[in-house]
């Protein structure tokens, strides 16, 4: 990120946006154009050790579900929530420091906090069609657009991603409108966003893309986040997923990471465990 630009002239009418940080152009270049790249997010071998761990993941899967089952209903080379089964991913891309500076200062204007709402892992296949490869917003059935935005989205490269091996394409500024483009704008103005592995995308989740072509004949693989306000419902209940697992890790997280995964949001399965709930937070805060 280059240093904080100085003044230049103008004259006019000038009325301007402040950004005296890096977190503040990156808000900024959100706002305006719709998504920002942060390169070097994740170290290489972090990111190697887990395109290993999905891959492998990604196998289990096709043996659980059946291969050609997946693909039918368009979840084939997608892995739901794999912090549940590895805290490697809650590590290093939720509790992530710079993300988590950002994702404050984005979630501001909102006067509320942001919660995870979707975690996936996506393998685009070499010369395999992927269900990511369509047009599309991250809240594909939110119609309009908020005066404030309450959804990002943060995709995290865990391999490199370049023209050859599909890298996502986009529409800049197609999140300021509720109505889409023609196909002549989006073919004439779209984009891809071609970064080094261990790269962190993070756009207005109105934002329309989708995943590119992949010909390289090796797999393009990311971790994708969708943060949005906690009224949004999570695809998958975190909490209850976390409880369900084998491993435990989330016991020991502080009440602040717990909202983050949406443990004092949740939705109450009936009155007796509303009670307790509350009953139990005014034990605690007693």
């Amino acid at each position: 990120m280059n240093a904080i630009a100085p003044a230049q002239p103008h004259y006019g009418i000038f009325p301007q946006s402040e950004s005296a940080t890096e977190t503040d152009l990156f808000s900024e270049e959100i706002s305006r154009k719709g998504y920002v790249v942060k390169e070097q997010l994740l170290d290489v071998e972090t990111c190697k050790r887990l395109c290993k761990w999905s891959e492998e993941q990604n196998s289990l899967r096709n043996k659980k579900y059946g291969k050609e089952q997946l693909a039918m209903i368009g979840e084939e080379n997608l892995i739901r929530l794999p912090l549940q089964q590895n805290e490697a991913f809650f590590n290093f891309f939720i509790k992530h420091p710079w993300l988590e500076s950002l994702l404050s200062k984005l979630f501001e204007k909102t006067q509320s906090f942001y919660r995870l709402n979707q975690q996936n892992i996506v393998l685009n296949e070499s010369d395999s069609s992927h269900g990511q490869a369509a047009w599309h917003r991250d809240l594909p059935y939110h119609a309009g657009i908020n005066s404030v935005t309450n959804a990002y989205s943060v995709l995290i490269t865990l391999t490199d991603f370049t023209l050859e091996n599909g890298a996502t394409h986009i529409v800049p500024g197609s999140h300021l409108h509720a109505k889409l483009p023609s196909w002549h704008y989006i073919n004439k103005y779209q984009e891809q966003v071609c970064c080094p592995i261990g790269s962190a995308i993070i756009f207005d989740s109105l934002l329309l893309h989708k995943a590119g072509k992949n010909h390289s004949g090796r797999p393009r693989i990311a971790v994708n986040h969708l943060f949005t306000l906690p009224t949004f419902q999570q695809q998958i209940s975190i909490p209850r997923a976390l409880r369900a697992a084998e491993n435990k890790w989330h016991q020991k997280l502080p009440l602040s990471d717990r909202r983050v995964l949406g443990f004092d949001t949740d939705i109450f399965e009936d009155e007796q465990m509303l009670i307790n709930k509350k009953l139990k937070n005014y034990v605690k805060q007693a």
